[in-house]
């Protein structure tokens, strides 16, 4: 499960993109339930043992002040219990879900609307768990991509 945060890039070459040294961690664990690419996920405490920390599942909303459990956003999809989802836990995630109206800069909290979805962080207001900061406006609306800040 664990990878590796070396450098991705070491030809010497000048040209860096969205792939290439992006200092982005990605986890592989395996889904507790249907998951969409670019869902918000926590760990899957309904598992027995140490699958508890193997399973993911869509972080569910919590009302105000977002759910402070989500900690990665999927880049994949998943049909079945069991498949192998890959997550961002930390750095550059291309399409993420996010609430409508994000822009560059606001930071974003977990779910708080509608669930797999992240919050923009409203000061006095929804005051969760700082998971992430959006780099740009949601486009499509609902999508959008962001910095995953590491909490795992």
């Amino acid at each position: 499960m664990a990878t590796s945060n070396l450098l991705q890039k070491l030809d010497g070459e000048t040209e860096f993109g969205g792939s290439t040294s992006n200092r982005r961690t990605i986890e592989t664990f395996l889904a507790g339930a249907a998951l969409a690419a670019g869902d918000w996920v926590q760990f899957d405490t309904s598992q027995a043992g140490a699958d508890r920390v193997l399973y993911v599942i869509e972080a569910p909303l919590v009302a105000t002040h977002g759910n402070s459990k989500a900690f990665g956003c999927s880049l994949d999809a998943a049909t079945a219990v069991g498949d192998s989802v890959r997550i961002v836990t930390a750095g550059y995630h291309p399409q993420a879900g996010v609430a409508g109206a994000v822009v560059a800069g606001d930071l974003l909290v977990g779910p708080i609307g509608t669930a797999g979805e992240a919050a923009i962080f409203v000061p006095g207001t929804t005051e969760g768990r700082i998971i992430g900061e959006a780099l740009a406006v949601d486009s499509p609306t609902g999508f959008g991509p962001v910095c995953v800040f590491r909490a795992y």
